[in-house]
């Protein structure tokens, strides 16, 4: 479990223990009933400074910003004498960090994302945002509405299928929720048509475009990627599904896009001129970017170096870059770029010296 998750797990149980009205907790009675709780989800005891930490983070603004209180009680001791011990408890009996409400700019931001997806025909689960939207209101009552943002989607993605998509896309989702196997049906120009039961475990959005990763049953070792408004049929298997030990960080850390070409990462070396230099200085291609400034004719120049595998969408980004961009490494990236910039230069009835 990721350490965040644990984190939270923590917060939850001390939020358990504060809001309890039936019992007093001292410190030790609630560190004791932290690391059972945390015991049986198979996580690892806390010390007693940790929850200190923890309490004070609940408290703090940059936490939950939770009223807590501390009061004195009499018990008696495992002897049967008298004693003074300290407990905590939430000042207000009804609060808890579940129910906790957000600052007025978060809740404006979210305002707007919500209706900004509403206003698109084809965004996933936009049906049910649109059923649920009176229940939502609820939580902005008496907010203005804010019309001050807008989300990069393709409204025009799949044309007249644009619901087939929807559709498609939420049995999808439903399907990795469930982990269960789809019978599908699809055209792509990567692997042509495809029939056959797809594992599917995680979706990606890149360039305005969905796409699903999975496993086929034909071929359990190799992950395939298909676009989601590329599939043309698509219903629940009756196969049992195969789970595959996906790790999204380390499989999209090499790669701009979504698609392994199966090659390890190369140095990508480029040198890009005027303004996109300076807009690529802090608006970097990749996270393993790593640039600096070159001056060369008197024109300052950005010196670009990525380690990323070669793949289509890598190919296509550079061919964006066409006029502002030189590609210097590796040769078989240089003599792809060559090749599409001939190819463009044809079709545009640009002709070439050799």
């Amino acid at each position: 479990m990721a350490n965040q998750k644990q984190v939270q797990k923590r917060h939850f149980i001390i939020d358990h223990c504060l809001r309890d009205t039936l019992r007093e907790y001292t410190l030790e009675d609630m560190l004791e009933t932290v690391n059972t709780a945390l015991g049986e989800l198979g996580i690892r005891p806390i010390s007693e400074r940790q929850l200190y930490n923890d309490i004070a983070f609940i408290q703090s603004e940059d936490g939950y910003g939770a009223e807590i209180e501390t009061q004195r009680v009499v018990r008696l001791d495992e002897k049967g004498r008298n004693r003074s011990y300290v407990i905590y408890r939430y000042r207000d009996p009804n609060y808890s960090i579940h129910n906790i409400h957000l600052p007025e700019l978060q809740l404006r931001f979210f305002n707007a994302v919500i209706n900004s997806m509403i206003d698109f025909s084809n965004v996933p689960m936009q049906q049910w945002l649109s059923d649920h939207y009176t229940k939502l209101r609820s939580i902005f009552d008496g907010m203005p509405v804010d019309t001050c943002l807008m989300m990069d989607d393709n409204p025009f993605l799949g044309g007249k299928k644009a619901k087939d998509f929807v559709t498609i896309f939420e049995k999808v989702f439903s399907a990795i929720l469930n982990k269960q196997a789809l019978d599908i049906l699809v055209d792509t120009s990567a692997y042509g048509v495809i029939k056959g039961c797809l594992h599917p475990f995680f979706l990606r959005q890149f360039s305005r475009r969905w796409y699903v990763l999975g496993i086929m049953s034909h071929r359990p070792n190799k992950i395939f990627t298909f676009p989601i408004d590329l599939l043309q049929k698509v219903s629940f298997s009756k196969e049992r599904y195969m789970n595959y030990p996906f790790n999204p960080e380390e499989y999209f850390e090499d790669l701009i896009g979504v698609n392994d070409p199966g090659t390890p990462p190369v140095d990508v070396h480029l040198r890009f001129y005027g303004s996109l230099a300076k807009q690529l200085e802090f608006n970097p291609l990749h996270g393993s970017q790593r640039s600096h400034w070159e001056t060369i004719n008197g024109e300052p120049v950005l010196d670009v170096h990525l380690f990323v595998k070669q793949n289509l969408e890598l190919e296509n980004l550079l061919m964006g870059f066409v006029g502002m961009m030189e590609v210097l490494g590796p040769n078989d990236l240089i003599k792809k770029y060559h090749e599409n910039l001939r190819w463009a230069c044809s079709k545009n009835g640009i002709a070439l010296k050799d």
